[in-house]
């Protein structure tokens, strides 16, 4: 499993610096002329803009704090849905997304298995699969579907299925 916090820290590093390097060069080509260094200024601040939400995110990541219940009746922004596999051998399996943040992490048994960074996706649906079980082997299926405008802001239902049959949901509303 590859570390998304590295591939976000350093992502920051870059934008952060590549932002200071613009607004710099936006500065010295406003003695030119301000019209001229306007959009290189923009761009500057778009950057360090981008790195200052990243860190934010990097502050937010799931499987270092625990996160708290939110209000009744609101769409909620981080989504949890937790579910138990197995007649046997049982494995508890929790399935986390921050829709806020974008940080999307699967624990089977205490266990994390996917941890991921979502920030912009062009999808709509996104599917995650894994097996449990050691002589009882079940496939998981956990989906998360998302609406075409503002997904930002709007419910996005999950549902869970253990060898194709729906085992848990998540309405996306508190």
């Amino acid at each position: 499993m590859r570390d998304a916090r590295v591939a976000v820290v350093v992502f920051t590093c870059v934008a952060f610096a590549g932002g200071a390097a613009l607004l710099l060069w936006g500065g010295i080509s406003a003695a030119r002329g301000v019209r001229a260094a306007l959009p290189v200024l923009v761009f500057g601040v778009g950057l360090i803009g981008m790195a200052i939400f990243l860190l934010v995110a990097l502050s937010k990541d799931p499987s270092r704090h625990p996160r708290a219940a939110p209000r009744p009746g609101r769409v909620a922004t981080a989504h949890t849905v937790r579910f138990t596999v197995g007649d046997r051998e049982k494995h508890d399996v929790v399935y986390t997304f921050d829709q806020m943040w974008g940080w999307l992490t699967v624990w089977v048994d205490g266990r994390l298995i996917v941890k991921r960074f979502v920030t912009v996706s062009f999808r709509l649906s996104s599917v995650i699969e894994f097996e449990v079980g050691e002589q009882e082997r079940h496939l998981v299926r956990i989906e998360k579907t998302r609406p075409l405008m503002f997904a930002f802001a709007q419910p996005q239902p999950i549902r869970a299925f253990s060898d194709g049959a729906l085992v848990a949901h998540n309405d996306g509303v508190s």
